[in-house]
């Protein structure tokens, strides 16, 4: 359980993220700001480029690997064909804004049952 324990860890620390398993406060995105500089649009904007960016750089899967020098840590990309990334932005201040900006200008699809399906699929 100790070898099992260090090898979360060691992925864990690898990755600079602010959600799932891997959750670090310190790489939070904060919520929008009604009394900012900028106004809502232009904040969930913000807030979609920094999210999509987080996923570009960490939307893999980790793999732990043993070998005689201890566990080895690598990647893979995530298969998102079938199940597109989007904002999880629960209670977050400003979430309509920023769902609406991230299916209008980010998104490649909702994931929906009215995106466009294959030829002969059943709905």
């Amino acid at each position: 359980m100790i070898l099992l324990a260090k090898v979360i860890a060691m992925g864990a620390m690898r990755r600079d993220e602010c959600r799932g398993a891997h959750y670090k406060p310190a790489f939070d995105i904060a919520g929008l700001d009604p009394n900012a500089k900028y106004d809502l649009t232009t904040q969930a904007r913000r807030w979609c480029q920094d999210f999509k960016k987080r996923n570009d750089k960490w939307l893999k899967t980790t793999i732990a690997t043993h070998s005689a020098d201890g566990p080895k840590i690598t990647d893979e990309p995530v298969d998102t064909s079938l199940i597109p990334p989007r904002p999880r932005t629960y209670g977050l201040k400003g979430a309509e804004e920023i769902m609406r900006i991230w299916k209008t200008e980010f998104s490649t699809g909702t994931g929906s049952s009215d995106d466009k399906k294959p030829a002969g699929a059943v709905a």
